[in-house]
């Protein structure tokens, strides 16, 4: 999920150097690709989270597994909630004189990739 999420940061990027450039499509197609890498990643994170072989009672370490992975996919459904909108709003031609709202989002897409990969780093060493 985190290398997924780290292709969606870098799609989202994308878009937002097209949107500063002026570049409409550039928004919209690096806001659509970032959108489907969230979704993509989200899936991914509920089902890793529905085939894990422990439950919540099989100790610490399986209950820091499911808090950490739950935590990360509720950041996965706000990056998709996100991502949509921004996408939609580009798709509408909303960000042709201001932008700022690509920018903050980008600022989410770096914090949710980081805090994916600090939850793959701490789960690894088990």
């Amino acid at each position: 999920m985190t290398a997924i999420a780290a292709f969606g940061l870098l799609c989202h990027y994308y878009a937002l150097k097209g949107v500063r450039a002026g570049n409409q499509t550039q928004l919209k197609l690096g806001g659509l690709v970032a959108l489907v890498a969230s979704a993509v990643a989200m899936v991914l994170q509920f089902n890793q989270i529905a085939n894990a072989p422990f439950t919540f009672s099989s100790g610490a370490y399986a209950s820091c597994y499911y808090l950490i992975a739950i935590l990360n996919f509720v950041h996965l459904v706000l990056t998709v909630f996100f991502a949509l909108g921004n996408w939609n709003r580009s798709r509408l031609g909303l960000y042709k004189s201001d932008h700022w709202h690509v920018d903050i989002v980008n600022v989410w897409w770096v914090w949710m990739t980081v805090s994916s990969l600090l939850g793959a780093f701490a789960l690894s060493f088990s």
